[in-house]
């Protein structure tokens, strides 16, 4: 399956291409799917894709990101009724 940086854009339901310093007092409101907490170095700029409770279409985002390189960790927005989101290297534009 070819998922392209289009495909990606539509199965998101949210995105912050700022996840810096500014986010460091929001972190635990993130907990890693697979257990503890996120961790984001402050130094580093990460994004994060939102993908609603929707665990298909995280399974397609992840696809698409493995499949580009990118490297990811998957996490629950506790603030958001627990969502789906990833947070990784900002994606670029849909149309890119």
């Amino acid at each position: 399956m070819n998922i392209t940086k289009k495909d990606f854009h539509r199965l998101r339901t949210n995105s912050s291409t700022t996840l810096d310093h500014k986010w460091a007092n929001s972190l635990g409101r993130f907990a890693l799917v697979d257990g503890g907490n996120l961790e984001v170095d402050p130094n580093y700029n990460k994004a994060i894709y939102w993908f609603g409770n929707s665990y298909a279409n995280v399974l397609l985002a992840k696809a698409f990101l493995e499949a580009n390189g990118f490297s990811f960790q998957l996490v629950k927005d506790m603030e958001m009724g627990g969502a789906y989101a990833v947070v990784t290297e900002t994606v670029g534009a849909a149309d890119e």
